[in-house]
């Protein structure tokens, strides 16, 4: 039943941005050109850890329980400057906790945004992150090297502050993982964004 859930919520959490990216596409332009803007973000939402690297955490004594979900209530935040309508480069950093394991995330990503003056506007990512993993006992771990894909949109509530959901799924590769070493570890957010500076449209 569980298990059940688990995909139910990680198929939830990779639909939503697709049937976004389903809608119209051509909104209506917000009166202000957000090309050569800087976009402060925030959100929280779900984390959902590699059933190995879950495996490998709990073996190692990470875990204050024997059998911990590998879901994990999350927080992000990024800064990012959109250079034009359609490509933009980010920082930012997750963090998840669940069972006496702390994951933290920073990351950096390029974006491509269908179109950024729009008032819904779909977008991918594509960046490297490094999950550094604490648990119990001063225990930690991390990849010596990790890569992520990202879809989702943004929904403009005024013409500076947007609605932005986002899933991001990982590949990260940990030497310290019996046999493969790779994990897929993902994150799913909800929150929201504000545009500062970029440029007026041209008067009509």
């Amino acid at each position: 039943m569980r298990d059940r859930i688990l995909k139910s919520v990680r198929t939830l959490a990779a639909v939503l941005p697709m049937l976004a990216l389903a809608q119209p596409m051509a909104a209506q332009s917000e009166g202000r050109e957000r090309d050569d803007s800087w976009e402060w973000s925030a959100g929280a939402g779900v984390w959902y850890t590699d059933g190995a690297l879950k495996g490998f955490l709990v073996n190692k004594g990470f875990s204050t329980s024997a059998d911990p979900s590998r879901l994990a209530p999350a927080v992000a935040v990024r800064v990012g400057y959109n250079v034009t309508e359609h490509w933009g480069f980010s920082i930012g950093t997750s963090g998840a906790k669940a069972s006496g394991i702390k994951y933290l995330t920073p990351f950096a990503a390029a974006t491509y945004t269908a179109n950024l003056n729009a008032r819904f506007s779909p977008f991918l990512t594509l960046g490297t992150q490094f999950t550094r993993i604490t648990g119990e006992n001063g225990r930690k771990t991390h990849p010596t090297w990790g890569t992520h894909l990202g879809i989702g949109f943004r929904n403009m509530l005024s013409p500076n502050f947007a609605l932005r959901v986002e899933g991001r799924m990982a590949m990260e590769h940990y030497a310290d993982l019996p046999g493969a070493k790779t994990a897929y570890n993902s994150i799913a957010t909800i929150g929201f964004s504000y545009f500062g500076a970029g440029r007026r449209a041209p008067p009509g």
